[in-house]
């Protein structure tokens, strides 16, 4: 139980790391049409509202995991098993 708690807050924490450092825009200038290179600055970029979402997705899962890995950590040092 132990070790199942600890692998899980392990990884829920390396989920919301991972998250916060997700590039969440994305560059207009490769994707418009031609008629629009004049209008758009090189280099210009939007946030991507879909890749907004999947950062939130992570961040409640890796939450989720963590919050699970710590209250299985605790229940196993409650009951004073070390593995299982």
């Amino acid at each position: 139980m132990r070790r199942l708690g600890t692998g899980l807050l392990i990884t829920g924490v390396a989920v919301i790391a991972y998250s916060f450092v997700m590039v969440t825009s994305v560059s207009v200038r490769d994707n418009a049409p031609a008629a629009f290179e004049d209008v758009i600055p090189k280099g210009m970029r939007v946030d991507s509202m879909g890749l907004m979402k999947q950062r939130q997705n992570y961040l409640v899962g890796g939450g989720l995991l963590a919050i699970i890995g710590t209250v299985l950590l605790v229940t196993a040092a409650k009951s004073g098993r070390s593995s299982a």
